[in-house]
C-alpha cells in the first residue's frame, strides 16, 4: 500500500511539472483571430504551450516572454512562425526547447545568454537567424537548414562551448563577429557559394585551419584575428584583398600562399604572426602599414611594381636578415625597417629617392626607418645616408 501511495505521489507530482492551465498564459487576439501570447504567468518550469487557447489557435509569442523565467523547458506548437526577438533572453535555465516546422525566423537575442541550452534542433523551413540569436549560450552543436544565405552580426558570439556546426550549402555570407570568441571551434567547413566574410568573423576562435572558397574576394578586417591555434590557411584564386588585422597574432601560422589575383594587404594584415616565409605575388601595389610587424619573417621579397614602403610595414621583424626591395620603389616611409635587428642584406633600387615620413601634406626627415639595424653592411649604410637617411643603424 505504502507502495502504491508513492508512486500515486510521484506522478501527481510528474503530473502538476508538466500541468498548464489557462490562466498560466496571458494572451491577445490577433487580427485574423489567432492568438498571441503575451505573457507567461505559470509556475510550471517543463512548459508545453497549447495549440489552441480559449478556441482559437496559437500562432505568436510576444517579445520576451520568456526572459528571465525559470523554465527549462519549452514546447512551441505548429502554426508559430516566429520566435520574436528577446523571447528567451537570459533563460538561464533552459535546457530544451521544442521549434515547430511551421517556423521561418528566429529573431535578434532570441536565446541570447541561455547558457544552459547545449543544442536545439533546427526545422528545415527556418529562413532568418537574426542578430546575436545564440549569442552567450551554452551551444555545444548546431546544424543550420538548407535555405539559409547568411549567419548574421554575432550570431553565436561568446558561445565558448560551440565545438561543431554544419553551414548549409546556401551561406552566400557570414556577417561581422559571427563567431566571435568561439574559442572550443576548431574546424569548419565554409560552403562553395560563400562570398563575404566580414570584420570578425571568427576572430578568437580555436580554429586550427580554414579553407576559403573560390569566389571570396576579400577577407575582411580582422577575420582572424587572435586565432592562436591556426596553423593552416587555404586562400582562393578569387581574392583581391587582405583586410587591416585579418591575420593579427595568429602565432601559430608560419607559412601562407597568396594568391596571384592579390591586389592589397591591409594595415596590420600579419602583425605579431608567426609567418617566417611569405611570397608576395607580382600584382599586389599596396602594402598598409604595420602589415608584417612583428611577426617571424625571414626573409622576404617585395614585387615589382610597388612603389613604397609604408609606416611601420617591417617594424619589429627581428628574425628578418634578407628582403629584395624591387625596381619600381621610389619611397620608403617612417619606421619602415625599425628594428629589424638580424637585417643583413637589402638592396638599393635605382629608382629610391625618399626615405622620409609623410604625414597629411607635410613630408619631415626620417631618422628612424633603419634605427637598431646595426648589422645591415657599411657600404649599405653609405648608400641610404646619400639617399636621405638621418638616423642612426
Amino acid at each position: 500500500m505504502k507502495k502504491i501511495i508513492l508512486l500515486l505521489m510521484i506522478l501527481l507530482l510528474a503530473a502538476a511539472v508538466y500541468a498548464q492551465k489557462p490562466e498560466d498564459f496571458k494572451v491577445a487576439q490577433l487580427p485574423d483571430n489567432t492568438i498571441k501570447i503575451t505573457k507567461y504567468n505559470g509556475s510550471v518550469m517543463n512548459v508545453v504551450i497549447p495549440d489552441t487557447i480559449q478556441g482559437q489557435k496559437v500562432t505568436a509569442i510576444g517579445e520576451g516572454v520568456f526572459s528571465q523565467v525559470r523554465v527549462t523547458r519549452v514546447v512551441i506548437p505548429e502554426g508559430v512562425t516566429e520566435i520574436v526577438d528577446g523571447l528567451f533572453k537570459f533563460c538561464g535555465t533552459l535546457t530544451n526547447v521544442t521549434l515547430p516546422s511551421t517556423l521561418t525566423e528566429i529573431g535578434k537575442e532570441a536565446f541570447y545568454g541561455c547558457g544552459a541550452l547545449t543544442t536545439i534542433t533546427l526545422p528545415p523551413n527556418l529562413k532568418k537567424i537574426r542578430r546575436a540569436a545564440f549569442s552567450g549560450s551554452g551551444l555545444k552543436t548546431i546544424v543550420i537548414p538548407e535555405g539559409i544565405t547568411e549567419i548574421e552580426e554575432s550570431v553565436f558570439v561568446g558561445c565558448n562551448q560551440l565545438t561543431t556546426i554544419t553551414l548549409p550549402s546556401t551561406i552566400a555570407k557570414i556577417n561581422q563577429t559571427a563567431f566571435y570568441g568561439c574559442s572550443a571551434l576548431t574546424a569548419i567547413t565554409l560552403p562553395s557559394n560563400l562570398k563575404e566574410i566580414e570584420r570578425a568573423a571568427f576572430s578568437g576562435t580555436g580554429l586550427k585551419n580554414i579553407v576559403i572558397p573560390e569566389g571570396v574576394t576579400e577577407i575582411g578586417e580582422g577575420v582572424f584575428i587572435r586565432c592562436l591555434q591556426l596553423t593552416a590557411v587555404t586562400l582562393p584564386s578569387t581574392l583581391t584583398e587582405i583586410g587591416a588585422e585579418a591575420f593579427f597574432e595568429c602565432i601559430a601560422l608560419t607559412a601562407i600562399t597568396l594568391p596571384k589575383t592579390l591586389i592589397k594587404i591591409g594595415a596590420n594584415a600579419f602583425e605579431n604572426s608567426g609567418l617566417r616565409s611569405i611570397v608576395i605575388p607580382e600584382g599586389v601595389t599596396k602594402i598598409e602599414k604595420r602589415a608584417f610587424a612583428g611577426s617571424g619573417l625571414r626573409s622576404i621579397v617585395i614585387p615589382e611594381g610597388l612603389t613604397k614602403i609604408e609606416e611601420s610595414v617591417f617594424v619589429g621583424c627581428n628574425q628578418l636578415t634578407t628582403i629584395t626591395l624591387p625596381s619600381t620603389l621610389t619611397a620608403i616611409d617612417y619606421e619602415a625597417f625599425n628594428s629589424c635587428s638580424a637585417l643583413v642584406t637589402i638592396n638599393i633600387p635605382a629608382a629610391l629617392t625618399e626615405i622620409n615620413w609623410t604625414w597629411g601634406d607635410r613630408i619631415y626627415p626620417n631618422n628612424n626607418a633603419f634605427m637598431r639595424c646595426s648589422k645591415i653592411p657599411p657600404a649599405t649604410q653609405a648608400k641610404l645616408k646619400e639617399l636621405g637617411y638621418e638616423g642612426r643603424f
